[in-house]
């Protein structure tokens, strides 16, 4: 859908709270959107009801902005009833837009509620032409890209993108790539994929013998090539910020209307983001994938303009040396040494010395000499004002219960049981060439070899190796392709086709669209199925098997045990995949402040935080068998190349043992 060149975006604004969507709309957004209670990828914002929502449909037609709702997660099967019941809702409010992560929602909306319009979030990791085709033919209308791409990139997928498209264009960033993330659930349990996300990229970790935030960006600031997005016709830029307060959103979203309309220069809205109270600024990949700027391992990584260190902190009273002047109202964020998020205060009185400034605050919280202050809130005044703001609209009347849903579940299940498959199937998988010769001499169905392209070109040029392993191959390809190595991936595809390969495994979804379609295609670990709907959905696009996601539970596994269902029961646990480099060297290892210990990857362009720990289910493969699990996958990926070490793997498994080492991550304790 190509569009008009210099034709000007829509400026989309987020709104965690009402008084945020009232700043929005005076600041001049053109679209706002936002989570309704649970189900969507911010689930710490204040976010809205439905009933709330009834009322704000028709404010928005009012104040004559579009309303976009975020159901941006991955679904699981108990959920699947409420979400019908919200999507009729939804549906009946009819709202602008949802924006949507897992296949199996886009499969339900689809079939069952045509009549609303989809949009794929960033979650989704839309990167290049293929994931564009595949976004088309699920009958979503925009795709918001992933924000890992170059201003090239973004220019050559807009060219003849089939989809209307969106880019953030300011905010806070992460290191991994939307929706490859375990960290967050791996620590914890909380995964971000279910908008549960503990800000693990913001820790502080130990590497080299030294402590550093090494995987905290600073805030995306695009302000340099809006003229260049403009030029390119996207159809949307998106403001990052559901968990800011108004006064954040006014700021940022009033500075790019007045970019947009032209109504004040580059340099004076740059100077005005700069005090949006978030981190230092970078166009992150923008410029190109080696933009330097994005991470500053040695500043803390909380928001905030720095004002200085607490000299004294005594009796409600703090002393700093700062040189920007500091008013009663104020908020003041304290950052103290092994504190992530920091403590924020309230100026209720200031006293100005010669070389310091008094601050009498009201906090229980432990305050020292030491901690760094942070300004993150000026104008409070403002801010009450949105919160006194009215609804003066009639709601939109609902129904609230979905009258159609056991029809639905029986059609959905009904999908999953055709072409039913009757062998359960071994599979191993490795990510490294000199693997091939030390798993021969085991039996197995199925070898997914996840290699560069360095490798894959090798290995169409050893024709000893694809001779032997041509019929058990199934070659899987990487999550995250750039568009300009599209071709490159094609051609190989085509030639290890030539060569007898037959088998093809999809770490993004829309890679299906690559594989010779006479061939059969699986479904890998990276693109999440989590309830029977992503089941079908991904069963209608073509996929022979799928493999379940490794955050997930027994209790949800169970309730969607399947034939075509791959359980991962071994392997190293990736918990960030990204495509910024986080300054340190291959195979250092990495510790947090709780002792965890991690290991740096890097991988065909790729950076991978792994967990020293392996997923290990060896142990629960009987119990796994009797809920319906058929087909087992043990990954050798970045463990070490070692005979003596796959033989021990081996002996455990064949033993229905754990590992000296393994975990359960999620499997018995819940994924949340």
């Amino acid at each position: 859908m190509k569009k008009h060149a210099f034709c000007k975006p829509e400026l989309l604004a987020p709104a965690g709270s009402m008084e945020a969507y009232h700043a929005a709309v005076e600041a001049g957004a053109d679209a706002i959107y936002l989570g309704v209670e649970e189900l969507n990828a911010r689930l710490r914002a204040r976010n809205f009801t439905i009933k709330t929502l009834a009322y704000l449909v028709n404010q928005a037609k009012k104040d004559g902005v579009r309303i976009y709702v975020t159901l941006n997660t991955l679904i699981k099967q108990g959920e699947l009833k409420k979400l019908l019941d919200l999507l009729y809702q939804l549906q009946q409010l009819n709202i602008d837009a949802i924006i949507i992560q897992d296949l199996g929602l886009a499969y339900i909306c689809r079939n069952y509620f045509p009549g609303l319009t989809l949009h794929a979030s960033t979650q989704m990791a839309i990167h290049n032409r293929v994931g564009l085709e595949m976004v088309h033919r699920l009958g979503i209308k925009r795709a918001i890209l992933s924000r890992e791409l170059t201003m090239e990139e973004i220019r050559t997928l807009q060219k003849d993108s089939p989809v209307e498209l969106e880019v953030f264009i300011h905010g806070a960033l992460c290191f991994s790539i939307s929706g490859l993330c375990l960290a967050s659930s791996y620590l914890g349990g909380w995964s971000g994929n279910r908008g549960r996300c503990t800000q693990v990229c913001r820790r502080k970790f130990e590497a080299d013998q030294m402590s550093g935030f090494y995987f905290s960006p600073n805030d995306l600031c695009a302000v340099d090539f809006i003229a260049d997005l403009v030029e390119t016709g996207m159809a949307s830029f998106k403001i990052e910020g559901r968990m800011k307060n108004a006064e954040y959103v006014y700021n940022v979203v009033s500075s790019y209307r007045k970019l947009l309309d032209k109504t004040a220069d580059k340099t004076t809205i740059q100077k005005s983001l700069e005090e949006d109270f978030g981190r230092e600024k970078t166009p992150f990949l923008l410029a190109g994938t080696r933009q330097a700027g994005v991470i500053e391992a040695m500043r803390p990584s909380g928001i905030g303009i720095p004002l200085g260190t607490i000299q004294k902190a005594a009796s409600g009273w703090l002393e700093i040396e700062a040189d920007v002047s500091i008013k009663p109202g104020y908020k003041l964020r304290i950052q103290h040494r092994n504190d992530v998020d920091g403590t924020t205060i309230q100026a209720e009185k200031i006293e100005a010395g010669e070389n310091l400034i008094r601050v009498k605050y009201s906090s229980n919280a432990p305050i020292n000499t030491g901690d760094q202050v942070f300004l993150i809130s000026r104008n409070p005044d403002k801010h009450k004002n949105w919160g006194q703001k009215k609804l003066n609209v009639e709601p939109v009347r609902f129904s609230p219960i979905f009258p159609k849903s056991q029809k639905v579940f029986k059609r959905i299940i009904k999908k999953t049981q055709e072409n039913e498959i009757s062998k359960g199937y071994l599979f191993f998988k490795i990510n490294q060439f000199e693997w091939l010769n030390i798993v021969k001499n085991y039996q197995f169905d199925f070898l997914i070899y996840s290699a560069s392209l360095k490798e894959l070109s090798e290995l169409i040029h050893d024709g000893k190796q694809i001779n032997y392993w041509h019929t058990k191959l199934v070659i899987e390809l990487p999550p995250f392709i750039p568009d300009g190595d599209i071709e490159e991936y094609s051609q190989l595809i085509q030639s290890l086709h030539d060569s007898g390969v037959r088998h093809w495994m999809c770490s993004h979804a829309s890679h299906q669209y690559l594989f010779p379609k006479e061939d059969r295609v699986f479904s890998g670990v990276n693109a999440w199925s989590t309830n029977q709907a992503t089941q079908a959905a991904l069963i209608e696009q073509g996929k022979q098997l799928f493999c379940f996601s490794i955050e997930d539970d027994f209790l949800n596994i169970k309730a969607i045990a399947h034939e075509k269902g791959i359980m991962p029961i071994f392997g190293l646990i990736p918990l960030f995949i990204s495509r910024v480099n986080p300054a340190l060297n291959d195979n250092t290892q990495v510790t947090d402040s709780k002792g965890n210990s991690f290991a740096i990857r890097t991988f065909d362009g790729l950076y991978y935080l792994l967990s020293d720990q392996p997923l290990c289910l060896f142990h629960r493969q009987e119990k796994l068998r009797e809920v319906g699990i058929r087909h087992f996958l043990i990954d050798f990926s970045f463990m070490p190349i070692s005979r003596k070490v796959f033989k021990s793997i081996i002996y455990d498994f064949e033993k229905a043992q754990k590992t000296q080492d393994g975990i359960l991550f999620n499997h018995k304790s819940g994924f949340k």
